[in-house]
């Protein structure tokens, strides 16, 4: 398949928030009730069409422990879009949520759209208010999803909300990746472009290595 744009997602926050159980879910369609704890990043690709273009989804999915933050920063120069999560049923996980985003700001070089996930939207006793999210994302000018990987509710909703914003922003702007700097067409991939992302993977794999 000849895809028009490949974009770059990560997902992020706090450790056992969820965002390896999305991430499974959006892109295989299965949910496993025990998962280890993601060690640095993993990787899975999406495939699908939105707005009538074909789009693969690089979904990275990042350890939430201050000891793997090198690794996490790295992605953050490079994202088209961050899908950041918290836990409806871990207070902390939302209280740490500004911190976050003040990292993703201080270190991508263009800022990339973001979509906040409350997950586990099927379990009760929820710690966070309606409200409360509501003015976060006033304050940061986001959009908010709420989700539960369990049941598979809402799972694609917040990735192709932030492809439709990509998109949109990209012919806007007259397709001008270069300027945008967070979309990347396929259909034009010169042998530069293609030893850079080889120098990349390079560069990740010595990361895990560390």
């Amino acid at each position: 398949m000849n895809y028009h744009y490949i974009l770059k997602i990560i997902l992020v926050g706090d450790t056992g928030v969820g965002k390896t159980s999305i991430m499974l879910r959006f892109a295989d369609d299965y949910f496993l009730s025990h998962i280890t704890p993601t060690i640095g990043l993993d990787f899975k690709v999406k495939t699908m069409k939105v707005l009538d273009k074909n789009i693969k989804f690089q979904l990275i999915d990042t350890a939430g422990r201050d000891k793997f933050r090198i690794c996490i920063d790295n992605q953050y120069r490079t994202a088209s879009g961050i899908v950041l999560v918290f836990d409806l049923t871990n207070r902390t996980s939302f209280d740490n949520l500004p911190k976050w985003i003040e990292n993703i700001n201080k270190i991508a070089e263009v800022m990339p759209k973001i979509v906040l996930i409350g997950n586990k939207s099927d379990l009760p006793n929820h710690k966070v208010k309606a409200s409360e999210i509501l003015e976060f994302c006033r304050r940061y000018d986001i959009i908010y999803i709420p989700t539960s990987s369990k049941d598979n509710n809402n799972i694609g909703e917040p990735f192709i909300n932030l492809a439709t914003q990509i998109i949109e922003k990209s012919l806007e702007s007259n397709n001008d990746n270069i300027k945008l700097g967070l979309l990347t067409n396929e259909l034009n991939t010169s042998p530069k472009t293609k030893f850079k992302k080889f120098l990349q993977i390079i560069r990740k794999l010595w990361c895990f290595s560390r």
